[in-house]
């Protein structure tokens, strides 16, 4: 029987049947979203400075993906690829624990972002706080889109613009931010160690926040290509 031919049997086969597993695995991953969801909220409404709770959202997370790669090592047929499956939940995952990275620095580097023991953090950074809420809050609506059938492909690859031009504006705030504070460094002929601290600090803020964006970004990517695969 030719190749195509029973490529498109395949793929029949796995359009009818309605597999448990199939539901278990679109549950699990919907979950990991919005945990995902969760905790990028909460580092927003905190300014990142709940550390402890955030740990929690990643514990969460963990446990998720571990009944995920439970169920994918049981299952015999599912509707979508098991290695793009897996790295599915692994990039969801990396998004919630780049957040924990995030929570923790913030914690280090507690006096540089605290003002008048108030909790402060740079607009350029609050910023990305927002953008990493928006971007977290698309892949757990591509990953619901994904869930259903028929796949609303054009829907998914609509939110994955989005994604997409959030990504370019997280990119272009790090990189002015960080031109801005070289510069403002710079200027300073004697940096004493506290403003060396605070330069290292915020640099390193900035950075970690512009990867959270990344890891989302790759997650609708991810999405994206697995639904052009099915569709």
């Amino acid at each position: 029987m030719p190749h195509r031919v029973l490529a498109l049997l395949s793929k029949a086969w796995k359009t009818v049947m309605t597999h448990e597993d199939d539901r278990e695995c679109s549950r699990l991953l919907r979950e990991q979203a919005q945990i995902a969801c969760a905790c990028a909220a909460h580092l927003r409404r905190t300014i990142a400075h709940d550390k402890d709770r955030i740990i929690a959202f990643e514990h969460s997370g963990d446990a998720v993906e571990a009944q995920l790669g439970e169920l994918l090592d049981r299952a015999f047929i599912l509707r979508h690829d098991k290695a793009q499956l897996t790295a599915l939940a692994y990039e969801l995952d990396d998004v919630i624990d780049r957040m924990r990275k995030v929570a923790e620095h913030v914690a280090i580097h507690r006096p540089v972002f605290t003002l008048d023991d108030t909790p402060h953090l740079p607009q350029p950074a609050l910023r990305l706080l927002d953008i990493i809420v928006e971007m977290t809050g698309k892949v757990e609506t591509q990953i619901a889109l994904f869930s259903v059938s028929p796949l609303a492909l054009d829907e998914i690859v609509a939110v994955d613009l989005g994604l997409q031009e959030l990504e370019s504006e997280a990119d272009h705030i790090f990189h002015e931010s960080e031109t801005g504070l070289v510069h403002e460094y710079r200027g300073h002929k004697n940096v004493g160690v506290d403003r060396m601290v605070d330069y290292l600090a915020l640099k390193e803020l900035y950075k970690m926040l512009e990867q959270v964006t990344d890891s989302a970004n790759h997650c609708g990517s991810r999405v994206k290509s697995m639904a052009r695969q099915e569709a």
